[in-house]
């Protein structure tokens, strides 16, 4: 599924998507970004895709294995928010944070989707309400029904393909 998504312009369009629901929900945020987590051969791998408010990406790793403690929330579809790195920074996110994106990041949020995790900073400490959090819940059910529909369209291009060839192999046998 994660490579349905990263083929094409999945990933941006993952992230135009969150932005214009972050911008429509009047959220303010510092950045946005997907993280989308798939399993191969027995380890965890990561393909992170982060995003400033101002749209431009500012990192990208596709090759990273994934950290257990983002793989531990995503399979367990924990909701977790750092509320402020600077006083508590317990994954040591602060320093890679810091280098990547615009700003001093001091709040985190990351919400699980079926095929990894939405992740939002800001430059704030406690930035996300109850009801922003709520919103991110809402968000990510979502994307578990675009992923849905992304396999869907997956499988429908596979059938499609081989009945193209069996058609050609029934024409060729015929002439």
């Amino acid at each position: 599924m994660v490579g349905s998504i990263q083929s094409g312009d999945g990933t941006a369009t993952i992230a135009d998507a969150i932005k214009e629901c972050l911008e429509a929900a009047q959220i303010n945020f510092a950045g946005y970004g997907v993280n989308l987590i798939e399993e191969r051969s027995g380890q965890f791998h990561i393909s992170q895709h982060a995003t400033g408010q101002d749209g431009k990406r500012f990192y990208t790793n596709r090759t990273q294995v994934a950290p257990d403690f983002l793989t531990k929330w995503w399979s367990e579809g924990r909701t977790i928010y750092r509320r402020d790195l600077l006083e508590r920074n317990p994954y040591d996110e602060l320093s890679s944070w810091a280098s990547e994106g615009p700003a001093r990041t001091r709040s985190i949020v990351d919400i699980p989707f079926s095929c990894g995790t939405v992740a939002v900073s800001n430059l704030d400490a406690d930035a996300f309400s109850d009801a922003d959090l709520e919103f991110f819940g809402e968000l990510a059910d979502v994307l578990d029904e675009a992923s849905q529909r992304w396999q869907d369209l997956r499988q429908l291009e596979e059938r499609n393909g081989r009945l193209r060839r069996q058609v050609a192999e029934a024409q060729a046998r015929t002439e």
